[in-house]
C-alpha cells in the first residue's frame, strides 16, 4: 500500500512539473481602436491598444501588446500593469 501511494504522488508531481514548465497559450483581449480621451496624448497611436495576449511561464508572466501606431516613434506612451 505505501508503494502504490509513493508513486501516485511521484506521478501527480511530475504531470505537475511537466505542465508547469510549458507555458500557458494565453488569454486575448480584443480592443475598440480610436477610443482615447480627446484630452490625451495618444503618444503618436501608441496608447492606443488594440490587442492585449497574456500568459505564463513557470517563472515568467508575459504581456504581449499591438497598438494603434507607429512603433518607431519617439513618442511613445507607457504603460503601467499590475
Amino acid at each position: 500500500m505505501i508503494h502504490r501511494t509513493s508513486f501516485v504522488v511521484t506521478a501527480i508531481a511530475a504531470s505537475f512539473i511537466s505542465f508547469a514548465s510549458q507555458a500557458n497559450p494565453g488569454v486575448v483581449y480584443n480592443d475598440a481602436t480610436g477610443d482615447i480621451d480627446p484630452g490625451i496624448s495618444t503618444g503618436s497611436g501608441t496608447l492606443d491598444l488594440v490587442r492585449m495576449e497574456v500568459s505564463h511561464t513557470a517563472t515568467d508572466l508575459v504581456f504581449a501588446l499591438t497598438v494603434n501606431g507607429n512603433v518607431a516613434s519617439t513618442d511613445w506612451g507607457k504603460f503601467m500593469i499590475g
